[in-house]
């Protein structure tokens, strides 16, 4: 997980969220607002979680204070392994840095957002090109949709994550059907760490 600054024509600045599949190279999330919390976070992990059917083997991210924070280590409770680089070295979560630096030359820097609004189209509708067309080498040049079949629902992912800022808020019931579903989800699958 990493984060992504930018800003609106207004000076405004927002965070982007990008969630890394390290196996077949997608951009997984899709979160773009002014402020992100660790809360704001997991609701993105959990959306993901829910379309693809499993919950990641580890998330890769750096010690930023939305990714350690109390509310990640709650929610990942031994169910998902956090792997938090070390300060200053970036290249050892080389998916999401060489995923940044395509987001900030061929979308950010090229465009001037007059809005949020605005920018969350323009961000989705690159994210889905990288997504679908964007030929991948580690992929045998292949866009990852074609390159391999949906994981099946038994086998846990790793990602690495990008994030974007965002806001959002959590009820209690939804933290325990998270856990529930996670509890679960430990108790029948296995994968294998990133």
């Amino acid at each position: 997980m990493d984060f992504q600054f930018d800003s609106t024509t207004d000076g405004r600045p927002f965070k982007i969220v990008s969630i890394i599949d390290e196996h077949t190279r997608e951009c997984l999330g899709d979160k773009v607002d002014r402020s992100i919390t660790g809360e704001d976070l997991i609701d993105e992990l959990d959306r993901i979680a829910a379309q693809r059917g499993t919950y990641p083997n580890v998330l890769r991210c750096d010690n930023g204070p939305e990714l350690a924070c109390a509310a990640m280590a709650d929610w990942a409770d031994g169910h998902v392994g956090l792997h938090f680089i070390p300060p200053g070295e970036p290249w050892r979560n080389g998916y999401v840095e060489s995923f940044n630096s395509r987001i900030r030359d061929e979308c950010l820097n090229i465009n001037s957002f007059w809005s949020l609004a605005q920018a969350r189209v323009v961000i989705s509708d690159w994210k889905h090109d990288y997504n679908h067309h964007r030929r991948h080498s580690a992929l045998g040049y292949q866009a990852p949709p074609t390159t391999l079949p949906p994981a099946p629902t038994n086998e846990r992912l790793s990602f690495a994550v990008d994030q974007f800022t965002g806001s959002g808020q959590r009820g209690q019931a939804q933290r325990g059907q998270r856990s529930a579903q996670q509890a679960n989800a430990v108790g029948s699958q296995s994968g294998s760490n990133c």
